[in-house]
């Protein structure tokens, strides 16, 4: 009789294969068992996130394996943002766990409420961001300006024009204003003025009028003084040239010249005398230092030869171009060699120069003009220009009381002494200086008293300056305080949020989804009243397929299978 022996196959445990090389992070054993028997396949899970078909084997008491390990689920592309780019924030790969940032082009604004996509377990959460061109403010014109272009509905890059209805007013202010990227408008809204010449200052000659002011196409009678003449025998008449009020042709007095007859070559002649000429070598004199100029030279020149010289501090050379000297037939030239720096009549926008205004002024003479706000401002000549010269801009002479304020290129900031606060969240303000009136900036209140009560979806009534408040929601909303103290600067709100004092009555709805090649035509919110409806409204040419308004009822917009189709080829 022969006996059989049975053999038992080996078994595998779990922890054999949480301790083998098989075994990574990304696995999720929570429903393996602690043993299995000889022969036995068991199938991995993967962790939350994570992707990928592995199978454990038991043979001879070892785990062998087959199939792929868990890896990061994909989500592929995130999707591509008119107006905007996006780059990954975290991860390496659009992968589970990564998050790509979107960000608007120059001269747009984010109106989504996130600016972020993250990769989940079943794809990317949210929706595309959206970004919309930034939109300037209305600008408002005088009756009397001409506008070419959109002054109500512009946005980055439009680009507005000005003119004057009529032909007898000039353009003060820009001719053009545009659009920037942060939705202001670049330049100085423009208002159309009475074309008014003034009455010059005229070197080596003088007005026969006692007139301060010409309209346009009156005539300036004015004469020269003895051994000076008029520069354009034409009478100057006051006219507009491109935007300003200038006269036609300048009134300029200039010296009286005899000219000669040419004589032989090689000659010379002096009128009041009728013997033979003499002709001699032309030669120039040599040149000592000057109250002018610096350099000189010690030999006598013949015509023709050159030198080198320089002006002394306080002039310049005639041609300032060329440093050189020239000897020729009338001595050096130029001549003179150097001339006093003068200052041109200065151009300051919004000045009233005092007095008569002359085309140049020497160093150290003084100009005077006053400014809209009664300001005067005194400028000397320097030998590099005009100094002193002070802005007429509104920002210029701006007072806040019991504060202070720092004017900065076209910008007013401003602030408060110690003791003092604005109203609002923030300890300094600002304000554009094109137009800024000193009752528009915020005052400086008294820091135990309580600025500006913003309440969200509200109307707050102040009872008394800075004491107490009361709350009325708006209509779709409830409050959950009605009236609040002021308590040591601060309004006291028994401790609720004031984002959350009037709160909807019903759920409110998130913003609706987007329809391809559709917008809505109702402003952004963050969130829309319950019994609320917006309405979608295609591109143009585009035609609308299904109800087009649908409406918020106690957090959830309506269904809708609304399309917009292309027009037909």
């Amino acid at each position: 009789m022969h006996s059989l022996t049975f053999v038992k196959g080996q078994d595998c445990t779990l922890e054999q294969f949480l301790n083998s090389p098989l075994y990574n992070q990304n696995f999720d054993t929570s429903g393996l068992a602690a043993t299995y028997s000889g022969g036995k396949q068991v199938r991995v899970g993967c962790n939350v996130g994570f992707s990928g078909f592995f199978k454990l084997i038991c043979v001879e008491g070892e785990w062998d394996s087959k199939g792929r390990i868990c890896t990061l689920k994909p989500c592929g592309h995130p999707g591509d943002s008119e107006n905007a780019d996006f780059q990954l924030e975290k991860g390496e790969d659009f992968v589970f766990g990564s998050q790509v940032k979107y960000t608007c082009h120059k001269g747009y604004q984010m109106v989504s409420r996130t600016n972020y996509r993250r990769c989940m377990a079943q794809g990317w959460d949210g929706n595309i961001p959206v970004c919309e061109a930034q939109q300037c403010p209305i600008i408002n014109v005088d009756e009397l300006v001409h506008v070419n272009g959109n002054i109500e509905e512009a946005t980055f890059g439009n680009v507005v024009r000005f003119s004057c209805k009529s032909s007898s007013k000039v353009l003060f202010g820009s001719a053009e204003m545009y659009c920037d990227e942060n939705g202001e408008w670049v330049g100085k809204s423009p208002t159309c003025k009475e074309i008014i010449c003034t009455a010059p200052e005229i070197e080596n000659g003088e007005v026969l009028e006692q007139i301060q002011e010409y309209k346009e196409h009156q005539i300036l009678e004015f004469r020269c003084d003895r051994a000076f003449t008029r520069a354009d025998a034409r009478s100057p008449k006051c006219t507009k040239q491109g935007a300003r009020a200038e006269w036609s042709p300048t009134p300029q007095c200039e010296p009286i010249t005899c000219q000669l007859q040419l004589g032989l070559k090689g000659t010379s002649y002096e009128p009041a005398y009728k013997n033979t000429p003499e002709c001699q070598e032309v030669t120039c004199s040599k040149r000592v230092p000057h109250v002018s100029w610096g350099s000189h030279w010690p030999q006598t020149l013949k015509s023709g030869e050159m030198a080198r010289y320089g002006c002394k501090r306080g002039y310049t050379r005639k041609d300032d171009r060329n440093d050189i000297a020239t000897c020729n037939r009338d001595g050096w030239h130029p001549n003179p060699l150097c001339e006093e720096k003068r200052c041109k009549k200065p151009h300051i926008d919004d000045a009233n120069f005092i007095g008569v205004v002359r085309e140049s002024y020497r160093q150290n003479e003084h100009i005077q003009y006053a400014c809209k706000n009664n300001v005067i401002v005194t400028l000397t000549c320097k030998e590099n220009g005009w100094n002193g010269i002070q802005s007429c801009s509104a920002c210029s002479n701006v007072k806040v009381p019991n504060g202070f304020v720092v004017p900065y290129k076209d910008t007013l900031y401003y602030t408060c002494e110690e003791g003092y606060k604005l109203p609002t969240k923030g300890w300094w303000a600002e304000a554009k200086c094109n137009d800024i009136v000193s009752s528009e900036l915020q005052p400086c209140i008294e820091n135990t008293k309580c600025g500006d009560l913003i309440i969200p979806n509200a109307k707050v009534t102040v009872a008394l300056p800075g004491e107490s408040a009361q709350v009325n929601c708006k209509e779709g909303y409830s409050t959950k305080v009605s009236h609040f103290s002021c308590r040591d600067g601060k309004w006291d709100s028994n401790g609720v949020p004031l984002k959350i004092i009037c709160t909807p009555i019903a759920k409110p709805c998130s913003p609706p989804r987007k329809v391809q090649n559709a917008v809505l035509v109702t402003p952004y919110q963050e969130e829309y009243l319950s019994n609320s409806t917006v309405t979608y409204k295609c591109r143009e040419s585009y035609t609308a397929v299904g109800e087009t308004t649908i409406r918020c009822m106690t957090g959830q917009w309506g269904e809708t299978d609304i399309m917009c189709t292309p027009p037909a080829q």
